[in-house]
């Protein structure tokens, strides 16, 4: 699973939803999409939802995470 790292928080998207963590196997909380950084912010935009060109299913490995950059 992707998760991006920015100003001390890890962000990811799942089933759809923008979750963020301290830990990248911590404890996930919801967030709104106006709260994410403005990288991941033009992402959304960008794509739509983050799962590449917005038509595709992600598949999500469970113990793995990879950190992506934001800008």
């Amino acid at each position: 699973m992707r998760a991006y790292y920015h100003d001390g928080y890890f962000y990811r998207l799942r089933g759809g939803l923008w979750e963020l963590s301290l830990k990248p196997d911590g404890d996930w909380k919801v967030v709104s999409e106006k709260s994410l950084p403005p990288g991941l912010q033009v992402r959304v935009k960008a794509n739509g939802n983050d799962n590449g060109n917005g038509k595709g299913k992600v598949k999500h490995k469970k113990d793995s995470v990879t950190i992506g950059r934001l800008f």
